[in-house]
């Protein structure tokens, strides 16, 4: 009903919150919203703008009105506890699509002039909108075009596929030549950058932004509307003046002129704003005696909650935004990924040019789909079982991973690579000892691994001639016999619920055939949050040929053969941690830093890479600021800032190295 009738959507509403709220059992909601990363800072940004209500300067209808309006921030977690199941959260996806087919549909009819008129209908010569105006109806289709492309792709028939993608197609085509809203370009360019981003990495980013920028002076060559609209924008633009009132027909000047003074606003109360609801009156009062024209919307969301709650409320709704995107690498598919990355973008994007936020469409779409896309996600979970937390108690926490197995289970086989890991291998293999086989692969050690290992029943092989991580946990591949595979570290271990969790994997012939994990690690013996290594998750399990790893002699990648895999190429996600600990002492890391520069630097010096000293410092420096800061490793404490220093040096010294091959080959 959302993008069809606002008032449909409002009864719908009402009904989920009644509800939710007949239900009860709110201490354990509340607790599903506090141990939730996504409805955990919703529920504190809106909580700050209540909060706000404290410091405004009246409590009146403006109050009221925008406390209604940011409401839809709760709603996140109200929709999110009933779209738990997958299929219901299918349905719910696929009813949006349908209604945006739906509105599609009327669109192009709209445009060819077939559509009878109805009070409803939005649309005006050149300007083929249905249900919404043309800034809404722009921002809902570029999001369903990238939904259908999505769809276009997972499909297994090619009918569906052909249907789907020429659903994507026309939408495109809605969005950039039907329809006026300019919002509406930039996010579906956006969303292009995205999709590249993703799939190809920067080098997809740049080609993207080439082939964006490429298409835009193309489509403002050839489409005259299109070439009206560019000129007339670039028009206002030059005909604003801050210094005299802008015109009622300068939209561009005039939005100027509303940034402008909400800036100054700003200024004047940058930590605690002017309170919720607070917005019209300080504006007003800031123009009065000129002829500049007073507002209660200043059409940029960013600038609407500062006034209100000050730069606290930026940065609490960017922190939303950036959680959305960061937790996104936690879903379990390629298409809930990419949606929740493209959720985050078109409300940040959108919010520069309005206040979607108090725009109901757009904020209810928002908390629908954060909801949606976040339902399943998992609880925090605790750094590690504690002396008084039974491992029944820590599975009985994970619903989503711990279902019951079905009776016959597929053999796993587990495999382990290891040199001089008697002081950890056997934590590892006494936490897989449920499996069928356990497959150890040594590389010559000379302390008790091999020993340790047969005592614990384990198949233990020994190949000395060290070729690399890659090549040598494919040569452990090719022992195991089982039809699924765990690849295993030696400082690496399975707790509990995650095996409960990989039992019911395999014992499901239909699903996916790779599945990748959160990995839970620590540097030190503490837990790390941040610094790049949470969330981490890995490739690790998957049916017997379906994947391998690649030759890397360091940071060995998984390759997924696409042709031997079920469902979707890319890795399904299994909730539960996998835990390692990758040191203990310091002394490791720096023995680790070596060894691991070593190859690193062999490893670009096949490929032909030259090092050099500005290289070294260059990388070293860069690797620690991305650690420490743009990582937030300085959230990690004094091990964070460990981290931060040891990855420097590690990618200094590897530059250096590389540097030092180069010189001794000429």
């Amino acid at each position: 009903m959302l993008p069809v009738s606002t008032a449909a959507a409002s009864i719908c509403l009402a009904v989920i919150v009644a509800a939710w709220i007949a239900g009860g059992r709110y201490p354990h909601k509340l607790r599903r919203c506090v141990d939730h990363p996504i409805r955990l800072a919703a529920l504190v940004l809106f909580a700050w703008l209540a909060v706000s209500l404290a410091w405004s300067e009246t409590l009146g209808p403006d109050q009221a009105k925008y406390l209604r309006k940011y409401a839809d921030l709760p709603l996140i977690a109200v929709f999110s506890w009933f779209l738990v199941g997958r299929s219901t959260r299918e349905r719910a996806l696929l009813a949006f699509a349908c209604a945006m087919l739906l509105t599609l549909a009327l669109s192009f009819s709209a445009a060819a002039g077939v559509l009878p008129s109805f009070d409803w209908l939005q649309a005006e010569p050149g300007n083929a909108v249905v249900f919404k105006r043309h800034i809404t109806h722009g921002l809902l289709m570029s999001f369903a075009a990238l939904l259908f492309a999505l769809y276009a792709i997972e499909a297994r028939r090619t009918l569906v596929r052909v249907a789907w993608a020429t659903a994507s197609a026309l939408a495109s085509i809605n969005v950039v030549f039907m329809v006026q809203g300019r919002t509406g370009y930039v996010v579906f360019a956006v969303f292009i950058l995205l999709v590249f981003a993703t799939r190809y990495g920067w080098r997809g980013l740049s080609v993207a932004g080439v082939l964006v920028l490429a298409g835009a002076v193309s489509v403002h060559q050839l489409s005259p509307k299109m070439r009206q609209r560019v000129d007339l924008a670039v028009s206002e633009y030059r005909g604003w003046d801050r210094t005299k009132a802008t015109a009622d027909s300068n939209s561009i000047g005039r939005r100027l002129e509303f940034f402008a003074g909400s800036t100054a606003l700003v200024a004047q109360r940058p930590l605690l704003g002017y309170g919720l609801g607070g917005f019209p009156a300080a504006y007003a009062k800031s123009v009065e005696g000129s002829a500049r024209v007073a507002t209660v919307n200043p059409h940029n969301e960013y600038l609407l909650l500062a006034v209100q709650g000050g730069l606290p409320a930026v940065a609490l709704f960017l922190w939303l935004l950036a959680r959305i995107s960061i937790y996104a690498r936690a879903l379990a598919s390629v298409r809930e990924r990419l949606l929740a990355r493209a959720l985050a973008l078109w409300m940040a994007v959108g919010c520069l040019v309005n206040a979607l936020l108090i725009d109901h469409t757009e904020s209810l779409m928002f908390g629908l789909f954060a909801g949606l896309l976040f339902a399943g996600f998992p609880k925090r979970l605790a750094p590690a079982i504690g002396a008084d937390e039974t491992r029944s108690q820590v599975a009985s926490a994970l619903v989503a991973d711990a279902e019951p197995c079905a009776p016959k289970l597929a053999r796993l086989s587990v495999v382990i690579i290891a040199r001089d890991e008697a002081a950890r291998i056997g934590r590892c293999l006494d936490s897989v000892r449920w499996a069928n086989e356990v497959v150890v692969l040594d590389g010559g050690s000379t302390d008790a691994t091999v020993a340790l290992a047969r005592e614990r029943r384990a198949r233990v092989e020994i190949a000395t001639d060290w070729p690399g991580f890659g090549m040598q946990k494919n040569r452990a591949l090719a022992l195991a016999s089982g039809e699924w595979i765990l690849s295993l570290d030696a400082d690496e271990w399975v707790e509990e619920p995650l095996a409960v969790a990989i039992r019911r994997v395999i014992a499901e012939p239909a699903g996916p055939s790779v599945w990748r994990m959160p990995r839970r690690s620590r540097y030190c013996g503490q837990v790390m949050r941040h610094s790049g290594w949470s969330p981490d998750y890995v490739t690790r399990l998957w049916r017997r040929g379906a994947a391998r790893f690649s030759d890397d002699l360091v940071h060995e990648r998984v390759l997924i053969d696409s042709e031997r895999v079920t469902g979707s190429h890319a890795p399904a996600t299994l909730r539960t941690p996998l835990d390692h600990e990758t040191v203990t002492r310091f002394e490791q890391v720096i023995d680790k830093m070596n060894r691991y520069s070593t190859d690193g630097a062999q490893m670009m010096h096949a490929r032909g890479v030259r090092g050099s000293v500005a290289k070294a410092l260059g990388h070293g420096l860069w690797t620690f600021v991305r650690t420490y800061v743009l990582r937030l490793g300085f959230l990690d404490g004094r091990f964070g800032l460990l981290l931060a220093i040891s990855n420097a040096e590690g990618s200094y010294y590897r530059y250096l190295k590389l540097m030092l091959r180069g010189s001794t080959t000429r």
